[in-house]
């Protein structure tokens, strides 16, 4: 599922432990992530909070967001309007 959104701004970035294991299932370890919290609006202009690890997106970027099986990507469709 593919939707639209534009960037209206950032909040302050959060840190996340993030466990990590191998394909066997075996853990690995734990490590501090940075996610970076933006606000989107949808046409309609409700607001939805977007967590990345990317820094690269910038109020009134035009950005799909594709979603599949739990997981997003992040695509910029038209940079600054």
């Amino acid at each position: 599922m593919v939707r639209r959104y534009v960037v209206t701004s950032r909040t302050k970035p959060e840190y996340k432990k993030v466990k990590t294991f191998s394909l066997n299932g075996e853990y690995l370890g734990s490590r501090e992530v940075k996610v970076h919290v933006f606000v989107v609006e949808d046409r309609n202009e409700n607001p939805y909070y977007l967590k990345t690890e990317s820094n690269g997106l910038q109020p009134n970027d035009k950005i799909e967001v594709n979603y599949c099986y739990g997981d997003y990507k992040i695509k910029k469709v038209d940079k600054n309007g």
